[in-house]
């Protein structure tokens, strides 16, 4: 180890040139992993899942067996030296990430988001093992990680992947333009050899669990707040900094000090943030931001180990990001005993715990001087985080136009499928399009996704708001960021969330009710509800549609009439609507309209059941091609104008 008092000028001069290598490419290969994992992640979902009918055990193979490829190029360290691995898996995760802005959806989506991913972390685990210094090279893959995030919150959660055109296309060659240069920069400082440890190197893994799960998606800061896009947008950014910020001043300081107060922040941190509807969660959010930096950097200083080791290390860490990705979210195909709250707390632990044990072993290992670099690391990423926020902050939807004057109401009915249509392709910004252009005084939205990393994080409702003006409404179902919302033109009197009956699904489901003013003063209810598509001899969606029917009742008792909107997963002559239909509740749209799928539709099962208080002018469907369900458009009118 050298000691700063001792070494000589142009010693430190050609230590600070390696540092600043391998941070730099450390940050580009973090940014574009976690771009590429983006993609990939709803790819096996929609194109391998519910295209190709893989289950939930053949989906998590597929996941796991991705990265495995990282711990097994790992083992081949030694001999083959780790640039090398580094310069290879960098080029085919750059090249992948171009391949996604070239391919449209299906089957090349998916092998190319694959391929990129698996030489993504074949890269990372490469500069572990070639790395002189662990906590400057994390720095720059969490840094970089958080950077993306960051980038995306500024992007309205649109991926630029997901983007066409002109936009797409000049962001896309930017990325890769920026990124390549420090790739090829780093690969002469990877000289591998015995030098840092080993055992930080399995933090990574979990901590981009809470990262993408807790900390990233703006939605859950939507949910928790109420604020307007620029605020949200803002005030994720600066969470994010709080990443890159915390792994500075682990970089700075000793790994006990660093990886105790890591610890601490990072339990407390993600025990606050998880409910997702209270103000609370956004301070857990920047506690749990500030923690994740510190104990991925921290405990860095010696070791002697080897780059296989180091290599091995890594790459089993992002096996178990996979593990718990799927763990999280496999509660929304299978019933689990446990959610995901429990598996978001059990990788706080798992941090929490290996680097309490650690900070004293790593304590005594003694430490490098802190480099030079990082004070100018420091101002860049609060400049960064400054223009990205200011960026963000002018984020603000269009201006509604005003409720029609001639008496209609027009409403339409989405189930928006989490944002993806049937190949695979995130199409949140040409839903957001199709809403404007319908012109609708009310949209009953059904599979709102707000965060859900195994989606991409996006933040369906604040895209769909920003482009349409309308005033969004949102209830959690699955959990506080996955569910039903409204998007409404007319001034909203209250708002209820309820929980429906589970059964035997997966999935917790929920309904919405808004109470809207409507331009002559009289209140109606639009209960947005999706019920189970699970059910066996009426033991759950029968009890779901009776929960829904009793709150059509209670809202007829106050003198509120209610239309009841969404994808009830029943057809005509189904004992579920009957429940409804017995309180006068008529369908809008004719029994021949099928809805779904959106190719071919065969069945009726998205509905807008209407009150005798208003009449359907008229009922229509909409084969958009952007989700797996038809859109369903209806335009009413007052009974007492057709008196």
């Amino acid at each position: 180890m050298v000691d700063a008092g001792t070494s000589t000028p142009s010693e430190r001069t050609e230590r600070d040139e390696r540092d600043g290598a391998v941070l730099l490419g450390g940050v580009a290969i973090g940014f574009v992993l976690l771009e590429v994992i983006r993609v990939w992640m709803p790819s096996l979902v929609v194109i391998l899942g519910e295209g190709g009918g893989a289950g939930p055990v053949g989906l998590a193979l597929a996941a796991l067996g991705t990265l495995a490829i990282a711990p097994l190029m790992a083992t081949l360290l030694g001999p083959v030296p780790p640039r090398l691995v580094w310069l290879l898996g960098g080029a085919v995760l750059l090249g992948s990430r171009l391949a996604l802005q070239l391919v449209d959806g299906g089957t090349a989506q998916l092998l190319a988001s694959t391929v990129g991913v698996a030489g993504g972390v074949t890269a990372v685990a490469a500069l572990a093992a070639g790395s002189a210094r662990g906590d400057v090279a994390r720095l720059g893959v969490i840094g970089g990680a958080a950077l993306s995030y960051a980038v995306l919150a500024v992007l309205a959660s649109v991926d630029l992947a997901w983007r066409a055109g002109t936009f797409g296309a000049l962001g896309t060659l930017t990325v890769l333009a920026v990124a390549a240069p420090p790739l090829l920069r780093a690969t002469r400082a990877l000289a591998g050899g015995r030098a840092a440890a080993a055992w930080p190197w399995g933090t990574l893994g979990p901590a981009l669990v809470l990262l993408g799960v807790l900390v990233g998606p703006t939605g859950r800061v939507a949910v928790a707040t109420d604020w307007g896009p620029g605020r949200v947008t803002a005030t994720s950014v600066a969470i994010l900094a709080l990443v890159a910020l915390g792994g500075l001043v682990a970089a700075r300081s000793g790994p006990l000090l660093a990886g105790t107060a890591g610890a601490v922040l990072v339990l407390t941190g993600t025990a606050a943030a998880l409910d997702a509807d209270a103000v609370s969660a956004v301070v857990g959010q920047a506690a749990l931001a500030a923690g994740l930096g510190l104990v991925v950097v921290s405990g860095v200083r010696g070791g002697g180990t080897s780059p296989r080791r180091r290599g091995v290390v890594t790459g089993a860490s992002f096996v178990l990001f996979g593990a718990l990705t799927f763990a999280a979210y496999a509660g929304s195909l299978v019933v689990l005993p446990f959610g995901v709250n429990a598996v978001m707390l059990t990788a706080a632990a798992l941090l929490a715990v290996a680097t309490l044990l650690s900070t004293l072993r790593a304590a005594r290992l003694g430490r490098e001087p802190a480099s030079s670099l990082l004070a100018a690391a420091t101002a860049t990423t609060v400049i960064m985080a400054v223009v990205l926020a200011g960026v963000g902050s002018l984020r603000s939807p269009v201006d509604a136009a005003p409720p029609s004057d001639d008496g209609s109401l027009r409403l339409v009915l989405a189930n928006v499928h989490y944002g993806y249509d049937v190949e695979g392709r995130q199409r949140a910004l040409d839903v957001g399009e199709l809403l404007t252009d319908l012109g609708a005084d009310l949209i009953a939205l059904n599979e709102v996704d707000r965060g859900w990393l195994i989606s991409g994080s996006p933040d369906l409702l604040s895209t769909y708001a920003l482009a349409t003006g309308l005033e969004p409404t949102f209830a959690g179902a699955s959990d506080e960021v996955w569910g039903n919302a409204l998007l409404t033109r007319l001034p909203v009197l209250e708002v209820q969330r309820t929980r429906l009956p589970r059964g035997r699904d997966a999935l917790t489901r929920s309904a919405l009710t808004v109470v809207v003013e409507l331009p002559d003063g009289s209140p109606l209810a639009v209960i947005v509800t999706h019920l189970s598509n699970v059910d066996r001899q009426g033991d759950t969606r029968l009890p779901q549609a009776q929960a829904v029917a009793a709150i059509v009742a209670r809202l007829r008792e106050r003198g509120v009439p209610a239309i009841v909107a969404g994808d009830l997963n029943a057809r005509p002559g189904d004992p579920e609507l009957a429940v409804l239909e017995d309180l006068q509740l008529t369908r809008a749209l004719p029994e021949g309209r099928a809805t779904f799928p959106d190719r071919g539709a065969s069945v009726q099962i998205d509905h807008v059941l209407i009150p005798g208080e208003l009449v359907a002018e008229r009922g229509e469907t909409l084969a958009t091609g952007l989700s797996d369900h038809r859109f369903v458009v209806v335009t009413l009118r007052s009974a007492r104008d057709e008196d």
